[in-house]
């Protein structure tokens, strides 16, 4: 790169008698000038008392004839040489002016059209981000305006719920003042009500007593113990305790087999007695009733509907028979059939008895023995021989 400094030294020049100006009118000169063009701005400044220039003085950069100094005075500068460079400097400014209003308008425009397309761009791309979401703001309002009708219609519902309960609330109130009043006059009515006359029980075939309730247990117990056990069984079931009274044979103070006898009008009482043995089934099967012995210990109670002799005997024999079939064939699945007083198995009946008070008939199938590879007479002989240790007349069919 080229470096500018003095060239040459002042003492250099005043040694040799050159002037302190160069042709730039600067003591700077660089060590290789570049030619400056013929009639441009630096070249009339530097020029315009140039003898040898048209137009010049002689007063340029040359010396005066017989001057003893380099540095003495100089001559005058011509006025028209420096009106014509101020013209031509005010000519080209002006055109440098409007050369660079021109390119400032262009840039304006430029930058003005380059905005508004700028504009017009992030508008259509804001515009097309924004209606996706414009249009999924107006589906939630919509929603959302949907689930607010079910929520005012949910809300219009449960008050209308909480209005009915209030009402039923109140009728339910009322309906349990109505039945405990109910309940007090029929419990008042039916002490005034006869009780049924007794059906004897020792006939065969009576007919059954829907107004009592058979007790059995292992071991006699008294009264008051039969109560207790009943008592909850009696709540379930809506009965008054005071309407049941507990009778035992021959009138004994304890007793294992006693008769639950509910008061009242004989088809109210039957309805009482059905409520009783519905309470006996809970959830889980049978209720286990216990009764206190007078040792101070526990027994089993059974409670059932009323029976004649000849369902009771019926359901003895019928046991039997079923315990000695499955001692005599074990691999057999023997199951009873109360109503038909049969014994079967993979629901075929195998035997039936036909009880009377005097005496028990057995049926056999003798088909379904052969069937099944079983001896029909050695059911007959093993059920005679039971029938024989329980004191029973025995008569036989083929």
């Amino acid at each position: 790169a080229a470096h500018w400094h003095r060239w040459p030294p002042l003492p250099t020049l005043r040694a040799r008698g050159l002037p302190r100006s160069d042709s730039y009118g600067s003591p700077w000169q660089h060590p290789h000038p570049r030619p400056r063009p013929r009639g441009s701005r630096r070249w009339l400044v530097a020029h315009a008392m140039d003898e040898s220039t048209p137009g010049g003085t002689g007063q340029g950069t040359k010396r005066r004839a017989g001057s003893a100094s380099p540095a003495t005075s100089y001559g005058e500068i011509d006025p028209a040489l420096c009106e014509a460079v101020r013209q031509s400097l005010a000519g080209e400014f002006e055109s440098l002016k409007d050369d660079f209003q021109l390119q400032v308008a262009k840039v304006t425009n430029d930058f003005a059209a380059l905005s508004q397309t700028t504009v017009a761009k992030v508008e259509n791309v804001v515009v097309a981000s924004i209606a996706p979401l414009q249009q999924e703001l107006r589906e939630h309002g919509k929603r959302l305006g949907e689930h607010d009708e079910r929520i005012a219609l949910l809300e219009r519902e449960l008050a209308d719920l909480k209005a009915t309960a209030s009402a039923q609330k109140t009728d339910t109130a009322a309906l349990s003042h109505s039945v405990d009043r109910v309940t007090r006059e029929i419990a008042l009515a039916a002490e005034k009500v006869p009780p049924p006359a007794p059906v004897p029980v020792d006939t065969w075939d009576r007919d059954l007593d829907h107004t009592i309730l058979r007790i059995n247990l292992p071991d006699a117990v008294s009264a008051d113990s039969v109560r207790a056990a009943l008592a909850p069984i009696l709540a379930d079931a809506n009965v008054v305790a005071e309407s049941v009274s507990l009778i035992a044979p021959r009138r004994l103070a304890v007793s294992a087999r006693w008769t639950a006898r509910v008061s009242g009008e004989p088809r109210a009482a039957a309805r009482r007695v059905g409520n009783i043995l519905g309470a006996l089934r809970g959830d889980d099967g049978w209720r286990q009733l216990q009764a206190t012995t007078p040792a101070g210990g526990h027994t089993r109670m059974y409670v059932g509907a009323d029976q004649n002799p000849r369902q009771i005997r019926e359901q003895v024999l019928l046991k039997r028979l079923q315990k000695v079939m499955l001692k005599e064939f074990p691999g057999h699945d023997w199951f009873q059939l109360r109503r038909e007083t049969a014994i079967a198995v993979s629901f075929k009946r195998a035997a039936r008895l036909v009880v009377t008070p005097d005496d028990a008939k057995l049926e056999v199938n003798t088909a379904l023995f052969n069937d099944l590879r079983l001896d029909p007479e050695q059911l007959r002989h093993a059920w005679s021989d039971e029938l024989v240790a329980a004191g029973s007349d025995v008569q036989w069919t083929s």
